[in-house]
């Protein structure tokens, strides 16, 4: 005998089936709630039904699917790679929160997908150093500037130090640069030239008696 959800996913499917994508999307979604208690075999009906939806219905009822399923932690391979290769729209959700994507899917992320992608990567919590080091290879410094905002994020030192070379004459990156925990007296020392008198402050504040210089707010004499 089905059971109710069972009964419900299959009505669901018909509604997917037949293109009334926001009806099939509303019944999945109730089968999906936590505390549903759906069966394997009900679980797996479920995940076809968002199949089916992910490649038919418009965009918003898409990213309505992808905003209810990004904090489930066991979704199937081929929908997260499904969902994190749409539209920004559809992927922001599962890139952002969804904690099961591995380094490896999000590095194909940084690699295939373009700014936008990337910039809902940076902000992830708990990047880790393979990932910090794909998003500074691209180059991009809005994606570059919004890792370094992110605090959560681990950058090693040979990419933090090439960020600061390569990076450190732009203003847009001074604050959040001189604001990382990475950051070496060394490193301080080649920015406080070039960053403003109250980053030279702080920057004196946290690295004296190394940088008695900045105190003053004039430029060192190296």
């Amino acid at each position: 005998m089905s059971t109710h959800n069972e009964k419900l996913l299959e009505l669901a499917m018909q509604r997917a089936v037949h293109g009334k994508g926001d009806l099939a999307a509303s019944l999945a979604e109730t089968c999906l709630a936590p505390g549903a208690g759906l069966t394997e075999k009900e679980l797996t009906l479920a995940y076809d039904i968002v199949r089916i939806l992910i490649g038919s219905v418009d965009v918003g009822i898409r990213r309505h699917l992808s905003e209810y399923l990004a904090d489930r932690t066991a979704l199937p391979g081929d929908l997260v790679t499904a969902l994190i290769h749409d539209d920004i729209a559809v992927a922001y959700p599962i890139l952002v929160h969804n904690q099961t994507l591995d380094d490896s899917t999000l590095i194909e992320v940084i690699d295939r997908r373009g700014k936008l992608h990337r910039m809902a990567v940076t902000i992830r919590d708990g990047l880790s150093t393979a990932i910090s080091r794909s998003l500074f290879a691209t180059a991009d410094l809005d994606v570059i500037e919004s890792l370094l905002y992110n605090k959560t994020a681990d950058i090693d030192p040979d990419t933090f130090d090439a960020i600061v070379h390569d990076f450190g004459e732009l203003s847009a990156l001074h604050i959040p640069l001189v604001h990382r925990r990475e950051l070496s007296s060394a490193q301080a020392h080649h920015l406080s030239d070039r960053v403003s008198r109250s980053l030279r402050r702080h920057l004196a504040t946290h690295f004296t008696p190394d940088m008695e210089h900045a105190e003053t707010g004039e430029p060192a004499n190296s």
